[in-house]
């Protein structure tokens, strides 16, 4: 069972940062991360603009 997940308020490096130290270090829950503009996310190592 995957708990309630994580939340990361801040778009800033440091909260990109923590978010990938969660899935390097195991984390496999969901994590959704807060911020004021659009982040681009990456899907099976491709960088897609969500904005």
């Amino acid at each position: 069972m995957t708990g309630p997940g994580i939340v990361v308020v801040g778009g800033s490096l440091a909260a990109v940062t923590a978010v990938d130290a969660l899935r390097q270090n195991g984390y496999a829950g969901p994590i959704t991360l807060l911020g004021e503009r659009p982040v681009a996310q990456r899907r099976a190592g491709r960088l897609l603009d969500v904005s």
